[in-house]
């Protein structure tokens, strides 16, 4: 028979077990612009970024007052197969005009999933929410880039609020292959002179107002005062951080799948066209 105190025990494990799965929901999956599904990510301070299925590309990052860190162009069209404008395009499996394939490649004109089992990451920073994206190649991509692959996004915010995006591509294939790879966040900003981003110190860029030129980076950190379209090559454990805080990182670790080209390289570049001034 059931007494005052066990009813008043039950209802407390019963309100218990509702806020934990409220408070572990992963994210929100929804509608965008046109029809287009999107994961909405919050953590318990009310910061936020969403992320579309198609190009698995993060189009907003809001802090805790609500307000955007990333930038979207008005001529933005959420239409396939064009791309996304703003945001964080991935590019890959060829960063701009490096090779035979269109600019950038062609994952940000796919659907991603939902990467309900994604392997353990080796090395994570410690986040309050995020999600996992995965894209393997398909018929059609092997048509224009012969060689297959799985690639995996996860997108985390941190404790302090930080952008993480983490990717680890696999070559499920019988042989290695080269390819290039970049983030391209579009941020807004109201001041851009009191933009910096560290973590260039002594590795090299292609200067494109200067004909490509190859220079060295010596610097702590570069800021932006005018137009400075640089193109930086960082190695594989390379982390870049900007200000306001997001980072960006690679991960692609031996045990994990089968071998990479050696000739992997991570490019970033900066131009200050895609900064938005408020």
């Amino acid at each position: 028979m059931w007494n005052k105190a066990n009813l008043i025990f039950l209802w407390a494990m019963l309100v218990s077990v509702v806020a934990m799965a409220t408070q572990h929901r992963p994210f929100q999956r929804t509608k965008g612009i046109n029809g287009l599904e999107k994961l909405v990510v919050r953590d318990p301070r009310g910061r936020s970024f969403e992320v579309y299925l198609y190009g698995g590309q993060v189009t907003s990052w809001k802090n805790e007052k609500g307000e955007d860190l990333l930038f979207m162009s008005t001529k933005a069209i959420f239409e396939p197969p064009t791309p996304i404008r703003g945001g964080i395009p991935v590019l890959f499996p060829q960063y701009a005009n490096t090779g035979p394939l269109p600019s950038h490649g062609f994952v940000r004109q796919r659907f991603w999933k939902i990467d309900a089992n994604p392997p353990p990451l080796s090395s994570h920073p410690s986040s309050t929410a995020h999600t996992d994206l995965i894209l393997k190649s398909s018929k059609a991509d092997l048509r224009i880039w012969p060689h297959k692959f799985v690639y995996r996004l996860r997108v985390a915010l941190g404790h302090g609020g930080d952008l993480t995006l983490t990717s680890r591509i696999r070559n499920s294939d019988v042989k290695p292959f080269n390819f290039t790879f970049g983030l391209h966040p579009y941020f807004s900003v109201s001041d851009i002179s009191q933009i910096q981003v560290e973590g260039l110190q002594n590795l090299d860029y292609l200067d494109q107002l200067k004909n490509k030129t190859r220079f060295t980076d010596h610097g702590k950190f570069i800021t932006f005062n005018s137009q400075i379209p640089l193109h930086f090559t960082l190695p594989l454990d390379q982390h870049v951080h900007y200000s306001p805080h997001v980072q960006s990182s690679s991960q692609l670790p031996s045990s994990y799948g089968n071998t990479l080209s050696s000739s992997y390289q991570k490019p970033i570049s900066f131009f200050t066209n895609c900064l938005h001034r408020h």
